[in-house]
């Protein structure tokens, strides 16, 4: 039960993560300083991309009910995905 227990804490420090009395690794704050020094870019990145995931499916949503495809709402609602990229295909102009 020792060996186990001892190979499952060594494989646990493999990913960084510390176990309470080892005092040589990071703290969590650190963790979190770091990542507020790594700039906007990525969040303005993940803003932008997630409007547009919500413009996609709410196009989808709008332009099905309105042409009557309930079939294809149908799918759009119950497979997310499905719906943002036809919502995005209905943009392009390719639906």
């Amino acid at each position: 039960m020792g060996h186990f227990f001892r190979s499952a804490v060594e494989g646990f420090e493999l990913f960084g993560c510390s176990i309470a009395g080892h005092s040589d690794q990071h703290d969590v704050s650190d963790r979190i300083a770091g990542l507020q020094s790594r700039g906007t870019l990525g969040y303005l990145l993940f803003a932008v991309f997630s409007l547009a995931v919500l413009a996609g499916y709410i196009t989808h949503v709008v332009v099905t009910a309105w042409e009557g495809s309930y079939w294809l709402l149908v799918l759009g609602m119950l497979f997310f995905p499905l719906g943002v990229g036809n919502g995005w295909l209905i943009w392009l102009g390719w639906i």
